[in-house]
């Protein structure tokens, strides 16, 4: 269960997602896993990026990023303002994990060939937030290697997503599993 964002949670919906999906027919194996019981998890795969001296300390706000970065076709993109500047250990900071500028590619059981260059396209991307919060792509990534999970369906607005996640599994040494991005459902007025 996804629940490492607590400021965005909407109350009950972890136990409406769990009462829609057994009105599907959709039942687990095991033992429901909630992220916010994980926290120890992830913060050894940041201690492990950290070891190997792939992320470090960031002060920019979001308003420092849209003055001096460049909008990007996935919003704006980190220009790199404190890469080597802070070290990890400094308080109230986001961790940042470097980027390349090599192509991330993948071939996506739907969609095809997939491929980005996430330092040109998002810039060197949070993997803990300022508030202390481990962020999504971080989580997800040391789930799916820990679970073993080897095939990944998902909406095809977690697309641009997938590269981000993609370079932390190789930074880990995790395996990349198998990726298939269904088109999302919208009404008439093409929303979700």
């Amino acid at each position: 269960m996804e629940d490492i964002d607590p400021p965005r949670e909407v109350p009950g919906a972890c136990d409406d997602i769990l009462f829609t999906l057994e009105r599907l027919g959709l039942f687990w194996d095991g033992t429901v896993s909630y992220q916010s019981r994980r926290l120890n998890h992830y913060e050894k795969g940041l201690d492990l990026l950290l070891d190997k001296g792939l992320i470090y300390g960031c002060r920019c706000s979001r308003r420092d990023i849209t003055t001096q970065g460049k909008r990007g076709p996935y919003g704006w993109i980190y220009p790199g303002t404190c890469r080597g500047n802070l070290p990890v250990s400094t308080d109230s900071v986001a961790l940042r994990v470097r980027t390349h500028d090599r192509p991330i590619e993948f071939r996506d059981a739907l969609q095809g060939v997939v491929s980005r260059v996430v330092e040109k396209e998002v810039g060197d991307f949070v993997v803990k937030r300022a508030d202390g919060l481990i962020a999504y792509q971080l989580a997800v990534v040391i789930d799916d290697a820990e679970q073993k999970i080897t095939e990944i369906v998902r909406g095809s607005d977690l697309l641009d997503s997938t590269p981000r996640q993609i370079h932390l599994q190789h930074l880990l040494s995790f395996p990349t599993p198998r990726y298939l991005h269904l088109p999302i459902a919208t009404n008439v007025q093409g929303k979700n």
